[in-house]
């Protein structure tokens, strides 16, 4: 290593070092064309949409069948549910020893 760091030619040619770009004078205007030709490409979301119909389509029709199989299966576990707690009812109904007394003695 170098023992006097103020020896350093590196150091030497980066304090010495300076940037100087170049002047652009149409560097405004190339700028506001650009601005302006991308004003002129951006899409509305109605021209969007008529671009993008089929996929937007597949996407709605997938979105409403994904929701319509969620509701038949809640609708059916619903149901299944209700049907044997039912099932469970009679069952208990029929096995109730007070309900058989009571029935002997009605005939």
């Amino acid at each position: 290593m170098n023992p006097d760091p103020s020896s350093d030619p590196l150091r030497d040619t980066l304090s010495e070092w300076q940037v100087r770009p170049e002047a652009q004078p149409h560097f405004r205007n190339e700028v506001w064309e650009r601005i302006e030709r991308d004003r002129a490409a951006s899409v509305s979301f109605g021209l969007w949409l008529r671009q993008h119909a089929a996929g937007v389509g597949v996407a709605a029709a997938s979105a409403i069948l994904v929701a319509a199989t969620g509701g038949a299966l809640t609708a059916k576990l619903h149901s299944s549910e209700n049907n044997r707690e039912r099932e469970i009812a009679a069952y208990v109904h029929s096995i109730d020893p007070h309900r058989q007394v009571l029935a002997d003695f009605s005939h």
